[in-house]
């Protein structure tokens, strides 16, 4: 216990600092611009503009990848932003949409039988080495009920809702700092947004029941379909 204690103490520090250490240098990189541009002219300040943007755009990216979890989540949503964020950004951040790389089956299978208590030959008579689907905060497989029914599985990743928590600290924490130094500026309603919706993404139960209420909405429609769930087999980390 003690060991696992330290090593999310050192995940969330190895974190905090990826984190810092990415929009740290994106934030002191516009500050340079701002001062350069008083001394370049409009067109070569705009292609300075773009090359920074996309380098930056790129150093998030890498970052949302290794990290996953909420920074990840948070980047999917401005990646579809135009209205936000320059172009550079929307064209880099949005491949987080369909490119997100999976965890292994290992670790997958971890979880699935932590939730349910069992081997996973006990609930499926084949579950797929490899997802169809992977996101910020869980991934898809295709498996196979005993009864031969085919469904889908959507299993958390491991640790996912320390590590969101762990991340709406440490950007707290920096939207703070960069909201004491630009006084025009103020992150913090997206931490309260995250933090307010955040926890319910990560209640797959609930998404169960969200997904027969809808499923209750559309009923009468016979071009729209709602996967049945399957209940005994659905906790608030698996979904199948």
């Amino acid at each position: 216990m003690a060991n696992q204690r330290v090593r999310t103490l050192r995940e969330r520090a190895y974190r905090a600092g990826r984190i810092a250490s990415t929009f740290g240098r994106i934030y002191l990189g516009i500050k340079l611009n701002q001062v350069l541009a008083r001394r370049l002219g409009k067109r070569e300040m705009e292609r300075r503009w773009q090359r920074f943007n996309r380098r930056s755009a790129e150093s998030v990216f890498r970052t949302a990848i290794e990290l996953r979890g909420l920074i990840l989540k948070a980047c999917q949503f401005i990646g579809s932003r135009p209205d936000v964020l320059p172009a550079e950004y929307i064209d880099v951040l949005s491949q987080l949409q369909d490119r997100v790389p999976p965890v292994s089956h290992a670790e997958i299978r971890k979880v699935v039988e932590e939730e349910l208590g069992a081997p996973l030959e006990n609930a499926f008579s084949y579950f797929s080495e490899e997802s169809i689907a992977s996101a910020s905060l869980a991934q898809v497989h295709e498996a196979r009920l005993h009864d031969g029914s085919r469904v889908a599985v959507k299993v958390q990743y491991p640790e996912i809702a320390e590590l969101v928590r762990s991340d709406l600290s440490n950007l707290e924490a920096l939207f703070r700092a960069v909201g004491f130094v630009e006084r025009d500026f103020d992150l913090m309603p997206l931490v309260e947004e995250l933090g307010q919706h955040l926890p319910r993404e990560l209640d797959f139960f609930n998404e169960g029941m969200n997904a027969e209420r809808v499923s209750k909405f559309i009923e009468h429609r016979d071009d729209l379909l709602i996967p049945r769930v399957h209940w005994p087999l659905t906790t608030t980390r698996v979904l199948v």
